[in-house]
């Protein structure tokens, strides 16, 4: 599995860890301060979004991180006819 978050707050890090605990073979993501990659990093992701990608999940919960989940999908068409998913409020 190919999957990218593009948020590292404590819910995308929780993801993260999850689909690098199910033996994601390519987890990516993108923060928006330095901690949170070095923290994404430690868990197993890798700093950066390219190629594509069989899921993207938002866990920010604002207008722009969502909107950045499905330019990411569009822009970079998830595999397998992937998903984009929403886990917070």
């Amino acid at each position: 599995m190919k999957a990218v978050r593009s948020d590292a707050g404590a819910l995308g890090l929780l993801a993260v860890a999850g689909a690098c605990r199910q033996g994601g073979e390519d987890v990516a993501i993108e923060a928006r301060h330095p901690h949170q990659l070095e923290a994404g990093e430690r868990l197993g992701a890798r700093a950066g979004t390219e190629g594509l990608y069989d899921v993207v999940v938002e866990a920010a919960g604002t207008a722009d991180s969502l909107a950045r989940s499905i330019e990411l999908r569009t822009l970079r068409p998830c595999a397998n006819r992937g998903r984009v998913t929403r886990r917070s409020r």
